[in-house]
């Protein structure tokens, strides 16, 4: 078999190539600290290596969320804390109010603290968080959750779901609670009333109703569990012809104890079914204020009464049974507002364990999948490092080989 010079260079000159080429492939590993340097290397590993990149970013947002959500709920926690605090005082100053030696004037700077306490919890059940959003306005998180409208009767403006936040691939966590739960939906010591207007009063007008008291349970079960509406009438109905309302059940329209066409006064008590209201601003003729049976009472309500009845129930005996009725009332309902703020306190420190628990698994599988893409990517410096220098010496050799193999001519025998 002959072969020519022109064959014999090139099959020279390619192994030297392959031999300079391999020796680059060798250093630039060295030097960049991975073992493939382009996909083609290895197809399947470079796959591999892709798809655990992937779950390691997805691990640190995760991070990133757990870490938003251990600020958010750990601030939940804390204002719950204060707002736990503050019945506590409540308590007292509710215990420290039914001593027979205490005159109304007392009773009044009791109840100047007690609406400093009100405006205390208003402004926890009001918290944000860092990033802006209401802590207890549940998924509604752009609105401040409550607000009050006269005679302090707050309404809770948020809604009853929550705002979450991803940890986990299959795992959420709701950094934000409902407020209607924690401060709204409490059990109430007796058989109560809610107040509302009607969503459909007349946009002009800016009456508003108060929250109300029970001043008579007896009477009040003959109306429970019906509701009652109040009614503004035209003002025609009366004469001389005057702003007017009228009381009726919500059931079947019967107005309630003759109130019908009653003269209006802003502000003046409305009593009737052994409950008062007050309905105070410009009412037009057709608004409608619905006060409603209820078993809940909202926490705000329980402060509000009990500042309202320390400070305008008199000395007189009939005043002093009301007191300590609404005193003991009082008290349960404090009971009961506690015992949903230890509940929501509960919940959020179950899932600060949950979350604790999922950054922990993502600390432990970050370990491990940073172990086995070492192992795929990184390169083995000592093996590196011998193969270049057995690349070296394969390349000084075929240099040699090829310089002897180019000189052989017939010529040098002749």
């Amino acid at each position: 078999m002959r072969i020519s010079t022109l064959q014999t260079f090139i099959r020279g000159t390619d192994g030297l190539q392959n031999a300079a080429r391999e020796i680059a492939k060798t250093q630039e590993q060295i030097s960049s600290g991975r073992k493939l340097l382009s996909p083609a290397d290895d197809p399947v590993t470079a796959a591999r290596i892709l798809r655990l990149s992937q779950e390691s970013a997805l691990r640190d947002q995760y991070r990133k969320n757990i870490d938003s959500v251990k600020v958010s709920l750990g601030l939940s926690e804390s204002v719950l804390n204060q707002s736990a605090e503050v019945l506590q005082r409540v308590q007292e100053l509710t215990i420290q109010a039914g001593s027979g030696t205490l005159t109304q004037a007392d009773r009044k700077l009791i109840a100047t603290e007690v609406q400093q306490r009100i405006d205390e919890v208003v402004a926890i059940a009001n918290s944000r968080a860092a990033s802006g959003e209401y802590l207890f306005g549940g998924s509604a998180s752009g609105t401040a959750p409550f607000a009050a409208s006269a005679g302090e009767n707050y309404a809770y403006r948020g809604d009853q779901g929550q705002r979450e936040l991803q940890i986990g691939a299959s795992a959420k966590v709701a950094t934000t609670d409902s407020g209607y739960d924690i401060f709204v939906n409490v059990p109430s010591a007796t058989p109560t009333i809610a107040t509302r207007p009607a969503t459909d009063n007349d946009p002009g007008g800016d009456a508003t109703i108060s929250a109300g008291l029970v001043l008579d349970q007896g009477k009040f079960a003959a109306l429970y569990p019906d509701s009652a509406v109040i009614t503004f009438e035209p003002i025609s109905a009366t004469v001389p012809a005057q702003p007017n309302f009228t009381v009726r059940r919500a059931s079947d329209n019967r107005i309630i104890e003759g109130l019908q066409n009653v003269p209006y006064a802003s502000g003046a008590s409305i009593e009737f079914a052994g409950v008062t209201v007050q309905v105070t601003g410009n009412a037009k003729p057709g608004d409608r204020f619905v006060v409603e049976s209820t078993t809940k009472q909202p926490l705000l309500t329980t402060l509000s009464r009990l500042e309202e009845g320390l400070r305008n129930l008199s000395d007189s005996s009939d005043d002093q049974v009301k007191l300590q009725k609404l005193l003991g009332e009082s008290l349960t309902n404090l009971d009961a507002g506690l015992n949903s703020i230890i509940e929501a306190r509960s919940a959020i420190g179950a899932r600060l364990n949950t979350v604790d628990s999922t950054a922990n698994l993502h600390d432990d599988v970050e370990l491990l999948g940073t172990k086995v893409l070492s192992g795929l990517r990184d390169v083995d410096f000592a093996e590196a490092a011998s193969r270049l220098s057995q690349q070296s010496l394969v390349l000084q050799a075929a240099q040699q080989s090829f310089v002897k193999t180019a000189s052989l001519s017939l010529f040098a025998f002749i």
